[in-house]
């Protein structure tokens, strides 16, 4: 397990019931975040499709997203 991952199933859910008391909302981000893959795999689905995608790179590639019209 990466260290990224590592922080979202163990460390998020940890800080969410010692400071919220709810820890399951904390806890599907790492199983969300490992289901999603990347915003390459998002935009090549969406373009399929039919949208027009962008993909950007931001932060120095520490994160991405994705734009996209309907043509």
């Amino acid at each position: 397990m990466s260290a990224a991952m590592f922080y979202l199933k163990e460390i998020i859910p940890l800080l969410g019931r010692l400071l919220l008391g709810n820890p399951e909302n904390y806890r599907m981000l790492g199983l969300y975040t490992e289901k999603f893959r990347d915003c390459r795999t998002m935009r090549d689905l969406l373009a399929r499709h039919g949208l027009r995608t962008t993909y950007h790179d931001y932060f120095f590639g520490c994160a991405s997203g994705v734009s996209g019209v309907r043509v």
